[in-house]
C-alpha cells in the first residue's frame, strides 16, 4: 500500500469502526501505545540519571516533557488519530531524535545510552500499523536521516565514526526501517484476514438468506399442493354423491 493510496489517509486508525480491518488497525494502535509509554518512562529515567551528560539539561527535560505530553494526548484521544496525528507523530519523534544530540555533551552520543532511546520507534510502528509496509519503511528512513544528523549535531562528524560506531548507527537506521515495514506487513496481513472474515460472514448471510427463501418457497408449494388435494378430494367425493341420485339438481 503507498503513501497515496488514499484508503488509510481517509480513515482514521483508531476511529470506532465495525469491520475486522478496522479492528486489527486499532488493536495493532493500542500495543504500539503500550510501547510507547514503556520507552517514555525509560527516557524519564535516563533524564533523571543522566544529568552530568547533558550540556543542556533544561532542553534534555523539555524534550520528555512534549514526549510526555504528546504520549497523554494519544491515549486521551486514541479514537481521533489520523493523517494530522500521524505527521505529528513522526515530527515529534524526529525532534526528540535531533534534540538528543543536542542535549549531550560533544561525543557522549555514541558512549552513552542515548535519551531518545526507542521512544521514535513508536512512530515508524504506528505509520506502519496505519498504512501498510510502505508507510512503515518511509517513517523508518525519515528517522534513519534523523539519527545519522543527530551525530553532527553532537559534534561527531560521519567520517570520524569508528567501525563500531558505523555498526552502531547503521543497526539503528535499520530498526527503525525493519520495525516499520514488519509491523507493516502484520498490518496488511490482519487487514486481509479481517476481509476475507468480512467477505465469507457476508457470503453466509446471502446463503442463509438463499435457504430462508426456498424453505418459505417450498412451504408455500407444499401448501398450494395440498390445497388442491383437498379440492380434488371434495370434487371426488361430491362427484360421487351425485352419481348416486337418481336426479341431479340443477
Amino acid at each position: 500500500m503507498g503513501l497515496r493510496n488514499a484508503s488509510w489517509w481517509r480513515v482514521a486508525i483508531m476511529e470506532p469502526g465495525s469491520t475486522p480491518p478496522d479492528r486489527s488497525r486499532r488493536t495493532l494502535a493500542r500495543g504500539v501505545l503500550v510501547f510507547r509509554w514503556m520507552w517514555l518512562a525509560w527516557m524519564t529515567v535516563l533524564a533523571a540519571t543522566g544529568s552530568d551528560a547533558f550540556r543542556r539539561p533544561v532542553l534534555a527535560w523539555l524534550t520528555v516533557g512534549l514526549a510526555g505530553l504528546w504520549t497523554v494526548w494519544l491515549t486521551a484521544s486514541r479514537r481521533q488519530w489520523g493523517r494530522v496525528e500521524l505527521w505529528l507523530d513522526l515530527a515529534i519523534a524526529v525532534g526528540v531524535v535531533l534534540a538528543s544530540g543536542l542535549v549531550m555533551e560533544a561525543g557522549e552520543v555514541v558512549r552513552r545510552p542515548f535519551l531518545a532511546t526507542g521512544y521514535p520507534l513508536a512512530a515508524a510502528l504506528m505509520w506502519g500499523a496505519a498504512g501498510g509496509p510502505l508507510a512503515g519503511v518511509f517513517a523508518g528512513a525519515v528517522l534513519g536521516a534523523a539519527q545519522l544528523a543527530s551525530r553532527p549535531l553532537n559534534g561527531i562528524g560521519l567520517g570520524e565514526l569508528t567501525g563500531p560506531q558505523i555498526q552502531g548507527v547503521v543497526g539503528a537506521v535499520l530498526n527503525y526501517i525493519v520495525a516499520g515495514a514488519a509491523i507493516g506487513l502484520v498490518s496488511r496481513l490482519l487487514v486481509r484476514s479481517g476481509q476475507a472474515v468480512d467477505h465469507a460472514n457476508a457470503a453466509l448471510v446471502k446463503e442463509r438468506e438463499r435457504a430462508a427463501r426456498l424453505a418459505e418457497r417450498e412451504s408455500l408449494a407444499r401448501q398450494i399442493h395440498d390445497s388442491v388435494l383437498q379440492a380434488l378430494a371434495f370434487v371426488h367425493k361430491r362427484g360421487q354423491e351425485l352419481s348416486r341420485e337418481p336426479a341431479v339438481p340443477g
